[in-house]
């Protein structure tokens, strides 16, 4: 078996590496979330959460990566095909295998290269908190006369397995998680009161 070990720089080395790309399209100024103008004043943090453990992790792995944010990066990098067109094992023009991407960006990726997306579909990976189920996103889940079926968010008619969740809600996604600190504080004996914690990641919920 090939040995794989951790060099000075906190990477594993022994193992084959991939060509990745990271979109965050979450953080896209076209978008206009400001989730990262608001990270540290209250905002939402758990898509970054997973997003920074996502990158790590890969980072960790050996594996050489590309993170992006902004639409207009997407058209320097994918203006020509850039991955081996679904179907086609190898590709000389191919220089990402695995594509990970949120929702939001998917739209702008889709928007950027037209009618070649159909050509990325397999290569996505989708970094969906919640997860997407089979019946907003695949086509022949929709019923006759269905309105606004997977409008905005659904209706990618992808794997359901491309999904990858923060928490296990759906066995029809992939569950990525995310990474947790080990503590070492001895639980038997602290303080435990019963509290609840209601969260709403946004103050328009509450109204």
């Amino acid at each position: 078996a090939n040995q794989l070990s951790v060099t000075s720089g906190n990477t594993i080395v022994g193992r084959p590496k991939r060509n990745i790309f990271l979109h965050l399209g979450l953080l896209s100024e076209r978008v206009g979330f400001k989730i990262a103008e608001t990270a540290f004043h209250g905002g939402p943090l758990g898509e970054l959460v997973q997003w920074s453990d996502l990158i790590a992790a890969l980072h960790v792995l050996g594996h050489v990566i590309t993170v992006t944010h902004e639409t207009q990066q997407l058209s320097g990098y994918f203006k020509k095909f850039k991955v081996s067109p679904c179907g086609v094992k190898d590709s000389k023009s191919s220089i990402f295998d695995v594509i990970f991407i949120d929702i939001v960006g998917l739209r702008e990726f889709r928007k950027t290269v037209g009618a070649a997306f159909v050509q990325y579909r397999c290569h996505f990976r989708l970094l969906d908190s919640f997860g997407t189920e089979p019946e907003f996103n695949l086509k022949s889940y929709k019923r006759p006369g269905a309105k606004n079926w997977g409008k905005e968010w659904g209706n990618w008619d992808m794997n359901p397995k491309q999904f990858w969740t923060m928490f296990p809600h759906s066995p029809d996604n992939s569950f990525l998680g995310f990474i947790v600190e080990h503590k070492t504080t001895d639980w038997e004996t602290v303080d435990k009161k019963n509290r609840i914690l209601v969260y709403g990641k946004e103050l328009d919920m509450w109204e």
